[in-house]
């Protein structure tokens, strides 16, 4: 992965160069990239879908100009509204923010103002996988201890989940219905891990 940390990574107005930008886009230069970005996923992500601005409008509750404004860049959604729409749209958050994940360097994105990474970087510190760049002073292994607990709920979740769809997988039986020994073992040793994380959360460990 790839980290940089410098300004102006790219135009500011890379979806709607047609058009005079507003004294809030002049203003805020890196906000006005992002909501070009995430009006670009949205336009993007209806046309893949075959819908109007109208009807996109009509499942999420705003007027059909309002999705208009946002396609242009004019704007960025509210975080309810950005909900809405990722679900009326049959992607999520991430997508519509980091519409481009690839980890290429020829792929840099302003994370947060002054702090340039790849698009897979940005969409993974947005998704709770991974700190990122960071913008502080603090020394890179502190902030990254202080980064892993501060997702530690998140990260022990994912990890359970992990480990059920794992042991899910290992639970299929072969044609007699019965589990070879290897199996049985699987199962067992990802039961292990989950209970000891459901320990770490401070869980009862169901009774087998």
């Amino acid at each position: 992965m790839h980290n940089r940390t410098h300004r102006n990574c790219r135009s500011v107005f890379p979806v709607s160069q047609d058009r005079t930008p507003t004294q809030w886009e002049r203003d805020n230069p890196w906000e006005a990239t992002l909501a070009a970005d995430i009006g670009k996923a949205i336009a993007d992500a209806r046309d893949r879908l075959g819908i109007s601005q109208g009807e996109l409008a009509t499942m999420v509750g705003v007027s059909r100009n309002s999705i208009a404004n946002y396609e242009i860049g004019r704007g960025i959604p509210r975080l309810g509204l950005l909900l809405q729409l990722a679900s009326a749209l049959n992607s999520s958050p991430v997508s519509l923010m980091y519409p481009n994940p690839s980890d290429e360097l020829s792929n840099l994105v302003e994370m947060l103002p002054g702090v340039e990474t790849t698009g897979f970087v940005a969409a993974q510190w947005f998704s709770g996988h991974d700190p990122g760049p960071g913008s502080g002073a603090k020394v890179e292994p502190q902030r990254r201890a202080e980064w892993r607990e501060n997702t530690r709920l998140l990260r022990l979740w994912r990890e359970i989940h992990d480990l059920q769809q794992r042991q899910s997988a290992s639970s299929r039986t072969g044609r007699d219905g019965r589990l070879s020994d290897t199996q049985q073992e699987l199962i067992e040793s990802y039961q292990r891990q989950i209970d000891e994380k459901r320990h770490e959360l401070g869980l009862d460990v169901p009774d087998v």
